[in-house]
């Protein structure tokens, strides 16, 4: 019922913004894209650079089987790495997702969800995709949500395929289709590219690129809509193509890390003076990974062995590393399943403890506050130190 509410929320307000001929146009172009159209169907050739496969989700902790475990226990996928070519096209960031055009199609590289937060009813009815800059050959990086832990498992694992892309081109130029252009939120991407030898030579902002050729990598989400998951050669990649070079002594590279939410807006841990005494006494250093550079960030996570915080972005930083144990704190009312699939996926310990939820005005019941019970979270600690 939830959903019929929101599609037909949706429909009402566009019917208000747009009136209803425009509206029943756009919804008919929504029917064809999401049930009838493939994005191979229109490219010029598709390549699999590296074939999916099978796994089992499993979960091995100590904890009482709750739907957080029961709902993505089994056998999952790998998704397979497809890269597709185009010819002539025209390329533009448009509210929140990146566009493409090519013979009068106007669709969205996310094929895995081409109709992300609408993107496509908004950008084929007010969309401008001529351009006065014509580039032979690019290849596109995009990602369907801005927070670092997509970036970090869904966006990176783009780049390995590029030097294959070179050697079938005498140029390529790297385009760079962020969510959202503003200096705040994409200069951190810009340094997290250059760590791994990447520099755009084009970021997509207002204007539309066009492209002789354009190589584009499938979309290989990390969550469990279709149950499709990275390869670990991919996530495997990133870690050992980031810059750890710098020198870990025994002081700035402590082994166990409490990951703080403290910058953030939600899911914080409002007792966490209260139970900093518990981590001092099993030598936890708190750490807020955003206030670090990319280089402090690999250096600190590639040699933890133990990574405890809210469930969040911060815990994946632990795709650094080859052998970490994951302790996941969760609100009481579920969570996603992500760093219980990515553990699998690298074959790391896992575990979680359920934290009481206190409200903060967050739509989701997974975003709320937590208080962390200093009981629970000892005896956690006690069985994995």
């Amino acid at each position: 019922m939830n959903t019929i509410a929101h599609y037909i929320k949706s429909v009402a307000d566009m019917v208000r913004q747009r009136g209803v001929l425009v509206s029943i146009r756009l919804i008919f172009h929504w029917i064809y894209y999401e049930y009838f159209f493939n994005i191979e169907d229109i490219a010029d050739d598709v390549q699999t650079v590296r074939e999916g496969g099978e796994f089992r989700i499993k979960y091995k902790g100590i904890q009482k089987r709750i739907r957080h475990v029961d709902e993505v226990e089994g056998r999952a996928s790998l998704g397979t790495r497809e890269i597709l070519e185009f010819s002539d096209v025209s390329v533009k960031r448009c509210e929140g997702a990146s566009m493409i055009k090519k013979d009068g199609y106007i669709f969205s590289p996310l094929d895995s969800a081409p109709f992300s937060n609408q993107s496509y009813v908004r950008a084929a009815s007010n969309t401008n995709f001529d351009s006065d800059l014509t580039i032979s050959t690019g290849y596109l990086i995009y990602e369907m949500h801005s927070a670092f832990g997509h970036w970090q498992t869904e966006i990176l694992t783009q780049l390995r395929y590029i030097d294959i892309i070179k050697f079938q081109t005498e140029k390529i130029d790297i385009i760079l289709a962020a969510r959202k252009p503003g200096d705040n939120s994409i200069r951190w991407k810009l340094d997290w590219l250059e760590e791994i030898g990447i520099k755009p030579d084009y970021v997509l902002k207002n204007t539309a690129i066009g492209a002789e050729r354009l190589f584009l990598p499938n979309f290989i989400p990390l969550n469990n809509y279709i149950r499709t998951y990275p390869h670990p050669s991919e996530l495997r990649w990133v870690s050992k193509n980031l810059d750890n070079s710098t020198k870990c002594t025994a002081n700035n590279c402590p082994r166990h890390l409490f990951v703080s939410r403290a910058g953030q807006g939600w899911r914080n841990i409002i007792n966490l003076e209260q139970i900093k005494p518990l981590l001092q006494e099993f030598n936890f250093t708190v750490v807020r990974p955003e206030t670090l550079s990319p280089k402090q960030q690999v250096n600190l996570f590639s040699n933890a062995k133990i990574v405890c915080g809210p469930a969040g972005s911060g815990l994946l930083r632990t795709t650094y590393t080859d052998d970490v144990t994951l302790l996941e704190i969760i609100p009481n009312s579920g969570s996603n399943n992500a760093l219980l699939v990515l553990s699998n996926l690298l074959d790391f310990n896992y575990d979680y403890l359920e934290a009481e939820i206190i409200p903060n005005g967050r739509p989701k019941s997974r975003d709320q506050d937590l208080r962390v019970d200093s009981k629970s979270l000892r005896e956690l600690f006690e069985t994995y130190l």
